[in-house]
């Protein structure tokens, strides 16, 4: 605290006089003399002069007294407490402190949102492939206008107007299948296998024009097979030089009503018959169906069914109430004594057309002076005879009726039911040269095997030891007249109500041609399995 002033007795009175004012406001005016000082004061409600308030000296107080006043502060007494100030401004804010200890865990709060979906990730390593699936129905098809080697499970079609030769994959999956067509120019193929190991099985592949559907009526082949004529009921004779691959219409046969036909074993002698109405007459070619002689000599009639001795000279024509006979080409003709013609007449002649095997409605019957005369061979029992056939030399004979097949080794002498034949109705048949081989058609559908007690389904059979056993080639045959070569392994058949020609392909054989669309099917082994679509095919 700073020392009090000094001053003078006089001023020291005034300036008590003035902190008695000050302090005490309320004296009695009897001290008016010492309130000199507090003119012009200004004092607050109480009467009080307001600390550090400058007061003007009364005139009454010396000059110097003025100015010690006037220039001095003094330091009265201490007040009465002032009343609470305002709060004065917030001050710097000061140091953090230290670090408290860590409180203790809190609970697990509840899960957030799910995030948003991370980039997609590489891709990974490609698997191992899967086995090859079953081909499906849809194959993928290219043209092919030249000599290919073909792919499995592929279609091939072909153009191009010149045969194309087709080698079939080296290294098929059982399973694998492979088509082929002509197209739109109907451009002839050929199928190959790829070694010799590999082959074709099937003995049944359809053959005949393409164009149409034609009803066949009468059909013929020369001693290879090659030569084939199909005669063709209100339209004309056709004819195949090479199995039935192509064909051609014999314009010179004429439109007439054909209902047979028979030819020599080189296929240039034809001979063919026309029934409609009743009413025919036979025709003979000698150049292989280019040109066309009437044989007046053997009468108008229905002719249903014609043979020829494999040198063409002996001739049979059976209507449907007599059976003539020439052994001059046609040339004279006469009445086979011994036998009726009916309109089911069947007939089979050996190679030099002396020896003939025949049924009709009274059962079978043979003749042995080139059908001049006949005598029944007809076995004992109750059985009706349908289809028959021979060897070349005359000795062994087939026969077939509504129950089974019957031979004889014998020229008719005796006869031997075959059972595994099975018992169906065989309508028609068709031997080899040397009897061995032997083709049926059973056209009955399906029978009751008794052994199995199943139903069984029938079709084109063949056998291999002239009828003792048999094996199903094709199921759901229909009857119509049946070919076979000489040797038994090509066969010709006429079906399905006769508005189709089947054909073996040489009993498996290495070579698959012709026109229309095939489809073949693997099978293991190198055996390729043949299913005709459409057209013609057939093998050599």
């Amino acid at each position: 605290m700073n020392a009090a002033p000094k001053v003078s007795p006089s001023v020291a009175a005034c300036t008590l006089a003035l902190l008695v004012t000050l302090i005490a406001p309320g004296l009695p005016s009897a001290h008016a003399d010492v309130l000199c000082v507090a003119k012009s004061v200004k004092v607050d409600k109480k009467g009080n002069v307001p600390l550090g308030t400058q007061l003007r000296v009364a005139d009454a107080c010396k000059a110097s007294e003025r100015e010690v006043l006037n220039t001095s502060s003094f330091t009265g007494p201490k007040g009465e407490a002032g009343a609470k100030g305002d709060t004065g401004a917030t001050g710097a804010k000061g140091d953090t402190g230290a670090t408290g200890a860590t409180g203790p865990k809190g609970d697990t709060g509840a899960a957030g949102a799910q995030g948003p979906a991370g980039p997609t990730g590489a891709t990974g390593a490609a698997g191992a492939t899967g086995p090859t699936g079953p081909a499906g129905g849809l194959l993928p098809w290219v043209e092919v206008t030249t000599d290919s080697t073909i792919e499995a499970n592929t279609g091939y079609i072909v153009n191009g107007g010149t045969e194309v030769e087709l080698t079939l994959p080296s290294d098929p999956a059982v399973g694998d299948v492979i088509r082929v067509r002509s197209g739109a120019d109907k451009t002839r193929w050929s199928i190959v296998p790829a070694s010799g190991s590999q082959s074709f099985s099937g003995d049944y592949l359809h053959i005949g024009p393409a164009g149409r559907k034609y009803y066949w009526s009468g059909l013929a082949a020369s001693a290879d097979g090659q030569r084939l004529y199909g005669a063709v009921h209100n339209d004309y004779i056709y004819t195949s030089a090479d199995g039935g691959a192509t064909w051609s219409k014999l314009e010179a046969s004429g439109l007439r009503g054909w209902r047979s036909v028979a030819c020599s074993s080189d296929g240039v002698r034809v001979i063919a018959g026309v029934a409609k109405s009743g009413f025919g007459k036979l025709y003979r070619s000698d150049d292989s169906g280019a040109s066309w002689t009437e044989l007046t000599n053997a009468g108008d009639s229905g002719w249903w069914r014609v043979s020829s001795s494999a040198d063409g000279t002996k001739l049979l024509a059976s209507n449907d109430a007599q059976v003539k006979v020439s052994v001059n080409s046609g040339t004279t003709w006469s009445v086979a004594s011994g036998i009726d013609g009916d309109t089911d007449f069947k007939v089979a002649q050996s190679g030099v057309g002396a020896t003939l095997l025949a049924r009709n409605f009274a059962g079978l019957f043979r003749s042995t002076d080139y059908g001049a005369n006949w005598a029944s061979v007809t076995p004992s029992g109750t059985r009706d005879f349908t289809a028959v056939a021979m060897s070349s030399d005359g000795s062994t004979f087939i026969a077939g009726f509504s129950k089974g097949i019957m031979t004889s080794t014998d020229s008719g002498a005796t006869w031997q039911e075959q059972a595994d034949a099975g018992t169906g109705n065989f309508c028609a048949a068709a031997a080899s040269a040397d009897g061995s081989v032997v083709y049926a058609i059973d056209d009955s559908g399906s029978v009751y095997d008794d052994a199995t007690g199943r139903l069984v389904e029938t079709g084109l059979l063949r056998s291999e030891d002239g009828g003792t056993t048999w094996n199903l080639l094709k199921e759901g045959f229909s009857c119509g007249d049946i070919v076979a070569d000489s040797t038994g392994s090509i066969f010709h058949a006429l079906t399905d109500g006769g508005t189709r020609i089947y054909s073996s392909t040489n009993a498996g054989g290495d070579l698959l041609y012709g026109r229309g669309s095939v489809e073949l099917l693997y099978l293991g082994s190198g055996v390729f399995s043949v299913n005709l679509l459409e057209g013609f095919v057939t093998g050599r």
